[in-house]
This record gives C-alpha cells, structure tokens and sequence, in this order.
C-alpha cells in the first residue's frame, strides 16, 4: 500500500489554509485527529503505530465526528513549544527503536478552516518506518486499523514476521549501497580518499525517482560554493548523473568525483592532500608537527587541513541537489576512509599539537574504515540545521563538522582534540588558512 500523500509537497512548505485537504479524510490507516494533547505514552503509541505500517499523519488541535473533521479549534499557540517538546520526548523514551518523523505548528488565523488568531495545529508526518517493528515502552507493538480511530496492539505471528523482514530486507539494502567503492586505476590504487556517502533515508523502499534533469544537474554542479568546487563535467550514467572537477588534471583519474542516482542516494569520492606541510607557508603549526616528526615519514603525512571545507561544501552542494530533485528528507551523511594505511594525519591546531605530544604520533594500521564504523543504518549522521547566529561561512562549515569529526577519528585523531563544540573556532580558523593556502587551486581537485 502506498503512502499518503495529502499536500504534494515538503511539510515545511506546507501553510495552515493547506489543512482543508484533510477536511473530507477520514481516520483510519493514515490520519489521526485529536482535540487536545494527550498523553506522552498515547503519542508514542500513535508514532509507533503509523511507523511499523504505512506512516501517516497526527493532527492535534482538530475535533473529529464519526472518524472525520468537525472543526478545527486549534491549541495555543503559546502551548505549541511545549507540545512540540513532549511529542518528541514521546518518541525518544517511549519507542524503541526511535522513528524518523517531522513536527510542525501551524498558527491561525485561518477563515477556511475556522481557525482562531493564538490557535495553531500542530502536524506530525510520520514515515513508514526503516526498522520495524517499533516497539512502543508497554512491551506492545502497535498498528493501525483501516475503520479505527485510534491503534491496536498487534497479536498476529505472521504480521509481526513481515515486520522483521521488511526490517532485514532494508539493512541488506543498505549495506549493499554503503559497500560499493569505486574502481581506481593502478596507478591511484594507494592514494587515499574520502569516499562520502549523501542520501536520504535509504531503507524506506518508496519507490522514489526524482525527474531532475541533465541540465538542471549540470547547472547546480557547476555553480561554485563559498569554498570552489565547481564540478564542470557532467554526463548521464546507467542510475543517475555523473559530475567531475578535472580542470588542468588527467581526466582518467578518479579525482573528485560526483556520483548521483536518481532516487537521491550520492557517492562523492574526494582526494586527501599528502606531502610535507610545510610547504604550505600559511600553515601556523606545520614546522612544530615536522619537528615531532624528527625528519620521519613527511611523505606519508595526510594534510586534512582542507577536508573540512571540502566535506561542508559537499553537503551544501548535496541539500540544493536534493531540493531541486524533489529528494524526500531526512538527509544523512556518512563516510569512507580508503588507502590509510600507514598514513599520519596533520591538523594545524594547537590541540592537534597537544593530542600529539600528549599520545604520541598517530600511525594508521588498516588499510580502510568507515566513519563512524560499521554498516548500520543508526550509524548514519542526520544532516541538521546549524546555529542560525553564525556567519554564513561558519554555518556552511559547520554542516561538515559531523563527518569529519569521525573521519579524523578514524585516522587516529582523539575526538576531543578538533572534535568538540569548544575547540571549532579553533578549527574553522585553521580551515580558513587552508582555504587561503590552496586558493589558487580550490576550483581543480586536490592532488
């Protein structure tokens, strides 16, 4: 069965007028009405419900007759934040595991529906769940029922079964699309990469494929962010579209790589920078990481110093892909570190230094890892909005903040050394030195 579907549009496009859509849909598989908050187990019990199904919608602040619409008295709009927190709460300690869902206030006035100015609606999407069954904190898994109200408990063997296997099927799905790496010439079969993995949630078979076409994905490729990256070769391929930043490079390396299927899920392949820093007269703590180094290994010294700006750049450049494409949210990140094996990373901080001379020099001992380890799908890293009191090139960075954290983890980095909140004006510094460091040659991919 498929999904519900009411606006045709993201929710958070969605105005409050938009809400007569619901005046001729009764409850049952995929609405549910309810005059007031209820209970923080009743709103886990109604989460739980439409995630082990076909996901649906919860609406508070709206009075039903006979399983249909009567009127829309709203909830304060000064209650709405609360209310917002405890469905949330509801989801985090009263369903195991927690689903994926969206929550938004609708304020009135609304003369169409009969909504009061200080009233609000308060709408829930909920998907179909990626992992059922949802377990609600009463040990019940719930469902829903077609001429219902309200959920039931599930009893039925053979029902809870089809929920295990959709939730095998959608793992398997997942660790076959996370395991694919790129085939590499013989000549780059050691040079190290980043391989990052963008998509939307990819174990909710939706049956999604966006229409976005070549031109429309040419154009965005080549647009340039705050930090270059324009990827001016783009062509079809068998899934999606492929976008290359060669510029004056061999165009039969891998190089940054673009890769885009049409049902949102994205591969980049991004090269790490390797050599002695200290060519690089910018940088403020290379000359201190060499003198540690004591003249050993400088060849094999991974510079992740740009890394950061290259990983906030991809997601950006990802989120304005996705939005043209249609791409369902949530967003997720996660990533890939390959051909590491015996490699040092450099940071240029003081805590790099410091996590160092604390630890010793860090010398990888595999070969590759995903950041953060393993297949899982509760391993992916949300994509999420960042403080809105920054400036606009620290909001970009900090959207790749996440990814790189548990990639520097992966090459031996102690998290707390770049990793932590406190120590990013620190980090966003040294990015902006490797910024200006590699200027001249942050439009054409880093060798």
């Amino acid at each position: 069965m498929e999904s519900f579907d009411p606006f045709g549009k993201p929710l958070a496009s969605v105005k409050v007028d938009d809400l007569g859509a619901f005046q001729n849909v009764a409850e049952g598989w995929f609405v549910e009405y309810k005059r007031s908050a209820p209970s923080v187990p009743s709103i886990a019990k109604s989460i739980s419900s439409f995630a082990n199904h076909f996901g649906g919608w919860l609406l508070y602040g709206v009075a039903e007759r006979d399983r249909l619409p009567e009127s829309f008295p709203g909830i304060s709009v000064s209650d709405a934040p609360t209310f917002e927190a405890q469905i949330r709460d509801a989801a985090r300690t009263f369903i195991h595991p927690t689903p994926y869902f969206e929550v938004r206030t609708l304020a009135g006035p609304s003369p169409l529906l009969g909504l009061e100015a200080g009233r609000a609606i308060v709408i829930v999407r909920v998907p179909e769940g990626a992992a059922p069954p949802y377990i609600h904190g009463h040990g019940k898994i719930y469902r829903r029922v077609a001429d219902a109200s309200d959920p039931k408990a599930e009893t039925d063997r053979s029902v809870l079964d089809l929920l295990y296997e959709r939730s095998r099927v959608a793992r398997k799905r997942l660790r076959r699309r996370l395991a694919y790496l790129p085939l590499l010439s013989q000549a780059e079969a050691e040079a190290p990469y980043v391989q990052l993995f963008l998509l939307p949630d990819p174990t909710q078979d939706q049956g999604f494929v966006s229409a976005i076409t070549h031109e429309q994905f040419a154009t965005e490729m080549k647009r340039s962010s705050e930090f270059g990256i324009p990827l001016e070769t783009t062509y079809p391929s068998a899934t999606g579209y492929v976008a290359r930043q060669i510029g004056a490079n061999d165009p039969y390396s891998r190089l940054l790589t673009w890769e885009f299927d049409l049902d949102g899920f994205c591969s980049v392949t991004l090269p790490i920078r390797t050599g002695d820093p200290q060519i690089s007269p910018l940088y403020k703590h290379a000359a201190a990481f060499a003198a540690m180094l004591s003249g050993h290994l400088s060849a094999r010294v991974l510079d992740l110093n740009l890394l950061l700006a290259l990983l906030a750049a991809c997601v950006e450049k990802y989120l304005q892909i996705a939005q043209l494409a249609g791409v369902p949210r949530p967003y997720f990140v996660k990533a890939r570190v390959v051909n590491v094996w015996r490699r040092v990373p450099f940071i240029d901080t003081l805590s790099f230094l410091a996590a160092v001379e604390q630890y010793g020099i860090p010398v990888i001992q595999y070969q590759q890892a995903f950041a953060p380890p393993s297949l899982r799908g509760d391993t992916l890293l949300e994509i999420t909005q960042p403080p809105a009191n920054l400036d606009s090139q620290a909001r970009t960075i900090l959207r790749g903040l996440s990814p790189f954290a548990r990639i520097i983890e992966a090459l031996g980095v102690p998290l707390h050394a770049v990793g932590d909140i406190d120590k990013f004006q620190e980090l966003l510094d040294a990015t902006r030195r490797a910024i200006e460091v590699h200027r001249g040659e942050i439009g054409t991919s880093p060798s």
